[in-house]
């Protein structure tokens, strides 16, 4: 059953963040809340489309259009995990029914799954935007809690049959402090680990990032800008830390509907896209 509850202000969810006790693993239960009656923000819709293109051909607007209600949840959830040590691995975008940005919409978000593995604990979020009562959008997220010390047996480069299949770059764009801050302030996610190189170095880490969201909204505007085509469903899959400053280039897997975001050399693939187009 899903908890009915308006829209909190950000300061009340740092707070909430800030008090959010863990639970016990076995404890754990799906969780829901519902926010009724929201609209998107004008301005961050204006500064999406200056940046990326419109929110109807661009879609992975719909996950900086919920991540505040994301947010919402996952602080009231009884979790076994802290917000801050999520990590993102893939978002899932399926459309349903039209949807107009400009008028209200309902936004349930769910927290469906907590599972264990060697890698830590992984959670299954899924919010569903709906307009007059028909669903519009769903956006499914996996994110991981890192178990401490473990370390992930990643490739050092990219293998050699995935290199074959690449095409030439027809896109590419530089990242820097900057470019992760105007996408804080666009999107709301101001975590340290973007924005602030000391505090990135004390958390581990060898220098700031970008958000893997801003990687996949230039990639699918790319993708869109070179074909003029509805991009239909988008599944992305975050695979390494893009750290700045950096040149990232998108590249296409032959003649699928696959696309990835690289480092110069190739040798780092940051994201995948999959475009689902409906046969």
């Amino acid at each position: 059953m899903s908890i009915i509850q308006p829209s909190h202000s950000v300061p009340k969810l740092i707070i909430r963040a800030l008090r959010a006790k863990k639970t016990n693993l076995e404890d754990f239960k799906p969780f829901s809340i519902t926010i009724k009656n929201n609209y998107a923000s004008e301005k961050q819709i204006t500064s999406f489309t200056k940046v990326f293109g419109q929110p109807d051909d661009i879609k992975s607007y719909s996950f900086l259009a919920g991540f505040k209600s994301m947010i919402q949840c996952v602080t009231q959830a009884p979790i076994p995990s802290s917000l801050m040590g999520l990590i993102h691995l893939s978002c899932e975008i399926s459309q349903h029914a039209k949807h107009n940005w400009f008028l209200p919409y309902d936004i349930q978000v769910t927290i469906k799954e907590c599972k264990s593995s060697n890698k830590g604990l992984t959670y299954k979020i899924e919010s569903e935007f709906y307009q007059q009562d028909e669903l519009t959008i769903r956006n499914t997220n996996v994110m991981l809690d890192k178990k401490a010390g473990y370390k992930a047996n990643q490739r050092e480069t990219t293998e050699k049959s995935e290199l074959a299949q690449l095409n030439n770059c027809f896109c590419s764009y530089a990242i820097n402090l900057k470019t992760s801050w105007k996408y804080a302030l666009l999107s709301g996610d101001l975590n340290p680990i973007h924005l602030h190189p000391y505090l990135a170095k004390k958390l581990g880490l060898k220098s700031v990032l970008i958000h893997g969201m801003f990687n996949a909204h230039q990639c699918l505007s790319s993708v869109f800008k070179k074909t003029g085509e509805d991009l239909g469903n988008v599944y992305i899959e975050f695979n390494k830390p893009c750290f700045m400053p950096n040149q990232v280039f998108v590249r296409q897997y032959g003649d699928s509907n696959e696309y990835g975001v690289f480092s110069k050399d190739k040798k780092d693939r940051y994201i995948k896209v999959e475009i689902k187009k409906e046969a």
